[in-house]
């Protein structure tokens, strides 16, 4: 789970664009005004807060739960490190469950049987959930194979000893050791600039420039380890997406959910959700029979 503490650490978004915080946040507009004071509501996968701070301002209680270890804001109770199938509360405690962008990471159906399990009889709840072919998960793909262009480790290899040799101060920058880690260092960006986006290529570019030219007159070791830390965020990165993309839903799967849990509902509903006319998300709702 360090990928998704980390995230939340430091996270004060849930979506990643002005149209997606647009089309996510009107979604919710009829919801936001028919919650009661005297309601009590659980936000499933809650991350920083968004979608309570959100809604809050129509009263009620609200309590939040999420598998990562995240500071959200103050004034609800929160869970850490709770599964989404396994919530730690009584049946029918809710009167409301919601949950943006995080319901779809557990398994199916049992997570969506246990939003029904705590939820009062006449209770509501409302999912927005991501979609499979959503632009931002045809991004996801995208960035997924650029950072994949560094498993090899040769790129890695390269800087660091390219690293090494500039802090011998022994040599010139014309020394031939120098030419040679400088040339091994191209060579490998050159290899991943066939297939990777010309973004990514930069990215990496400012990334060596960074370690090997801005860090003065820094240890070695702590410019290797910059430069790994820096590497470990890319793959943190690269695990996020992979969730995202697993738990996004295509038409097949949405529809599977609503027969899945449609028994348990006298009401039941999933719509697509579009950003710009582009497919961004299902919007699942409905009420507990």
């Amino acid at each position: 789970m360090d990928h998704w503490d980390n995230y939340w650490q430091y996270s004060q978004q849930t979506v990643n664009d002005d149209a997606w915080n647009r089309s996510a946040n009107a979604s919710w507009a009829a919801l936001k005004g028919a919650i009661e004071p005297h309601w009590r509501c659980l936000d499933l996968a809650c991350g920083n807060g968004h979608l309570i701070q959100l809604l809050s301002p129509a009263g009620a209680s609200w309590v939040g739960t999420d598998l990562a270890r995240i500071s959200p804001p103050a004034g609800i109770e929160f869970h850490a490190r709770v599964p989404l199938q396994k919530q730690p509360f009584e049946n029918a405690q809710f009167d409301l469950v919601v949950s943006q962008f995080g319901i779809e990471y557990g398994p199916r159906p049992d997570t969506f049987d246990e939003a029904l399990r705590v939820l009062k009889p006449g209770g509501q709840f409302q999912f927005l959930m991501h979609h499979r072919h959503s632009t931002i998960s045809r991004a996801l793909e995208a960035e997924n194979r650029d950072i994949e262009h560094l498993k090899s480790g040769q790129l890695s290899d390269a800087v660091e000893a390219l690293i090494a040799v500039l802090a011998r101060q022994d040599l010139a920058r014309t020394d031939p050791a120098i030419v040679a880690a400088v040339e091994s260092v191209k060579a490998a960006l050159a290899a991943i600039s066939q297939t990777a986006s010309a973004g990514f290529v930069g990215y990496l570019n400012q990334g060596i420039d960074h370690v090997v030219n801005r860090m003065g007159q820094q240890s070695v070791e702590q410019k290797v380890d910059v430069w790994r830390k820096g590497l470990d965020a890319l793959w943190q990165c690269h695990q996020r997406n992979k969730d995202q993309l697993d738990a996004a839903l295509d038409a097949e799967a949405a529809d599977a959910i609503v027969s899945q849990i449609g028994a348990s509902t006298s009401h039941i509903e999933c719509r697509l959700v579009k950003a710009e006319g582009a497919a961004m998300g299902w919007c699942l709702q409905g009420t507990k029979a």
